[in-house]
């Protein structure tokens, strides 16, 4: 896992919580792919959902989170442990989607990014807004996502920093805009066999706090 506070070259910092030492809360369940596999991983201090992509390597499993939600603005975290320089992806999506085989930059109504492409995708297109950032995976980060349902916007961050140029409380500049009105939840999706992330329950474990005026995700991710 990163360290709090190292700050990637480019990025501007957010703010950084103490983790809730406390009980953990209830861990988020997954409707995934077939060769997808959830278990609980300890750290030593926190338990979290893992997603370990199982047998089978030339297809792509995705998974959704539980815990749709329609209005709002919401925070989330996903550790991206250990990837393999595989293509992996991370973002929202409709609680409609049911298609736990395609890659989530394909679907057209998820918006995700990946560890293999720049930008923030969503059918295939790269609907990003040019802001002056990398939006990409990287191996053993801490990925956040912000997501702005009233306005239908869409932040994507790492390691504690958001891409220099947006403002998730602001809400002036977001990296993708124009998300359609549905219920959402997190997607994840691993390629190759034995790469695997990381999702932490509500307060526990995570790193860092919300932007101001965006809560938890509700459903336990």
């Amino acid at each position: 896992m990163m360290i709090p506070g190292v700050i990637a070259s480019g990025f501007k910092p957010a703010s950084i919580s103490t983790p809730n030492e406390g009980t953990n809360v209830s861990l988020p369940a997954f409707v995934a792919g077939t060769n997808m596999i959830f278990d609980t991983y300890n750290d030593g201090a926190f338990d979290y959902s893992r997603a370990t992509r199982g047998a089978g390597t030339t297809d792509t499993d995705v998974a959704k989170a539980n815990g749709a939600v329609s209005t709002g603005k919401w925070y989330i975290e996903i550790d991206t442990t250990l990837l393999d320089n595989m293509t992996s992806e991370i973002g929202v999506g409709h609680d409609t989607v049911t298609d736990y085989e395609t890659a989530l930059y394909l679907q057209s109504s998820v918006w995700s990014v990946s560890n293999d492409r720049t930008g923030v995708y969503t059918g295939g297109v790269d609907v990003s807004n040019g802001v002056d950032a990398i939006l990409e995976v990287v191996e053993g980060s801490r990925m956040m996502i912000a997501l702005d349902l009233d306005n239908g916007k869409l932040w994507i961050g790492r390691d504690g920093s958001w891409n220099p140029s947006v403002d998730p409380p602001g809400g002036a500049v977001a990296d993708a805009d124009g998300l359609t009105a549905g219920s959402y939840v997190p997607f994840i999706s691993l390629f190759k066999r034995d790469t695997y992330m990381l999702i932490p329950s509500l307060s526990d474990g995570l790193l860092y706090a919300p932007p101001t005026g965006f809560s938890y995700w509700p459903g336990g991710v």
